[in-house]
């Protein structure tokens, strides 16, 4: 699993995969324990930014195949303060 970050505070919010066969240390990305939910096709990330901020003891993990949705669902977990949600680009 690699964490790159870039210059935009959003980044971080991204999961970059090496390798898609690789486990997810689940606990190194989100830094708690905490269970995870999955939101396939996450679209904008309107319903998954605010269930992640209704729900604060879950983490959520959006996955959104579109370059530009999956930004927005970064800015969105920036914006919102959501710690507990990060996005990753691909075809579910």
């Amino acid at each position: 699993m690699n964490t790159r970050l870039g210059s935009f505070p959003y980044e971080a919010r991204f999961l970059y995969l090496d390798n898609l066969f690789d486990r997810i240390e689940w606990q190194g990305l989100f830094q708690n324990e905490q269970p995870v939910h999955i939101d396939l096709g996450a679209g904008d990330g309107g319903y998954t930014a605010a269930m992640a901020q209704k729900h604060p003891g879950i983490n959520f993990l959006a996955v959104e195949r579109l370059k530009g949705r999956a930004i927005k669902i970064a800015k969105k977990s920036v914006r919102f303060h959501c710690p507990n949600l990060r996005v990753i680009r691909l075809e579910s």
